[in-house]
């Protein structure tokens, strides 16, 4: 190599790091907003389903963010009932993006966290379901706006686990009971 095309390599990497700076300088960066739209099934057979649950993201940003990707479980009463890998994690600039989010549910590990969830409903009157949700974000992030685009040098990986209470509405679940217990007396 010579020293030109080392020169030449070395100001294309220098000038990519410092478009990412600028562009994440640019603004105080505020958190996008997640919000369901609607699901789709997309394959079924006898052991799981395959649903993409539609997202909308809403990115209050001046620049966007692409090149970043989620793999996740999410885990009740210590087992699993969800899952998804390389979930791309692509925002658009002060705007609305949907996100399909690919997941399997194997019918046997939602059996196996049904059981003990309806069993703490019934005995502590308790109507949210506790969610653990495992992942991890990677990538080689890359911010862009309408007039240019500046990628990461480094990737990375990051690890993450946080756990919610998703309520459950309390009325629906009694009435479902009630009428499993109707129909079993008969």
């Amino acid at each position: 190599m010579t020293r030109t095309s080392v020169f030449c390599f070395g100001m294309v990497i220098f000038l990519a790091g410092c478009m990412l700076n600028r562009l994440a300088s640019k603004v105080e960066l505020k958190e996008p907003t997640f919000s369901y739209l609607r699901h789709e099934v997309a394959s079924l057979d006898e052991t799981k389903v395959d649903v993409n649950f539609i997202i909308n993201a809403y990115n209050p940003n001046p620049v966007g963010l692409k090149n970043v990707y989620v793999d996740y479980a999410l885990l009740t009463e210590g087992s699993q009932f969800l899952k998804g890998q390389g979930l791309s994690l692509k925002l658009n600039p002060a705007g609305d993006t949907e996100i399909t989010v690919p997941t399997e549910i194997v019918f046997i590990e939602l059996i196996n966290s049904l059981g003990p969830l309806v069993e703490r409903i019934l005995l502590t009157g308790d109507y949210s379901v506790p969610v653990t949700i495992k992942g991890v974000i990677y990538g080689k992030p890359t911010l862009y706006d309408d007039f240019e685009e500046g990628t990461s040098l480094l990737s990375f990986n990051w690890e993450f686990s946080r756990r919610e209470n998703i309520p459950l509405p309390e009325q629906q679940i009694k009435n479902i009971m009630q009428m499993m217990l109707k129909q079993k007396i008969h």
